[in-house]
C-alpha cells in the first residue's frame, strides 16, 4: 500500500471512529436526560390469566389520577428487610408478604410506583405521602400459576428518594402441581 494511500485509510478511519464516539455520547446524553425528566422509565406489565387483575391491588397505573406527583425534593427510605423467602410452596398458591418501610429523610416520601418483574407479582403501596419518621407497608402478592421450582421475582419501588428505584426481593421454591 503507498503512504499516500495508508494516510488516507488512517484519516477515513479516525473521522469515522470520532463520528462514532460523538454518536454513543449524544445517544447517552439523551437518555440520561429523558429519566432525569421522567425520574426513570415506567414500564407497565399487561394482565394474563390467572393474574390478580380484578384484585384490589394497584398495578402499574397510567391513569394520573392514580399516579402520585413527585416532590422535587428528595427523602430517603429505609427498608426493614428488601427480601423475603416464602420457602416450599404449592403450584397454583397465591401468597402475600408486607416489606415494612419508614421514611428517614427530611421531607415527605411519595411513592409513585412498585412495580413487578412480571404479572404474577403485583404489589400495594401507600398512595400518601408519608411524613418523615413516619412507617409504612408495601404488600406483595405472588401467584405461583404456571411456576415451577426456584423463583426470584422483584418489585421496584419508584420514590422521591435518591436513587429513585430501590429494588425489592422475593423468593419461592414451587412445587409442581401432579
Amino acid at each position: 500500500m503507498k503512504q499516500s494511500n495508508l494516510k488516507d485509510f488512517l484519516i477515513v478511519g479516525i473521522a469515522t471512529l470520532l463520528g462514532f464516539i460523538a454518536g454513543v455520547g449524544l445517544t447517552y446524553t439523551y437518555f440520561k436526560t429523558k429519566m432525569r425528566e421522567n425520574q426513570g422509565y415506567h414500564f407497565s406489565a399487561t394482565p394474563q390469566e390467572n393474574s390478580t387483575a380484578g384484585s384490589a391491588f394497584q398495578q402499574n397505573s397510567t391513569d394520573p389520577s392514580q399516579q402520585a406527583d413527585f416532590d422535587p425534593k428528595t427523602t430517603q427510605i429505609l427498608f426493614t428487610e428488601n427480601s423475603f423467602d416464602f420457602g416450599k410452596i404449592n403450584e397454583g398458591d397465591v401468597v402475600n408478604t408486607f416489606f415494612e418501610f419508614k421514611n428517614v429523610g427530611t421531607q415527605d416520601l411519595v411513592i409513585k410506583n412498585c412495580t413487578g418483574s412480571c404479572g404474577c407479582t403485583v404489589a400495594e403501596w401507600p398512595k400518601d405521602p408519608i411524613k418523615p419518621g413516619a412507617k409504612g407497608k408495601i404488600k406483595i402478592q405472588f401467584s405461583s400459576a404456571g411456576k415451577r421450582y426456584k423463583q426470584k421475582k422483584t418489585v421496584t419501588v419508584v420514590a422521591n428518594t435518591d436513587p429513585s428505584n430501590q429494588l425489592l426481593y422475593i423468593y419461592a421454591d414451587i412445587i409442581p402441581a401432579k
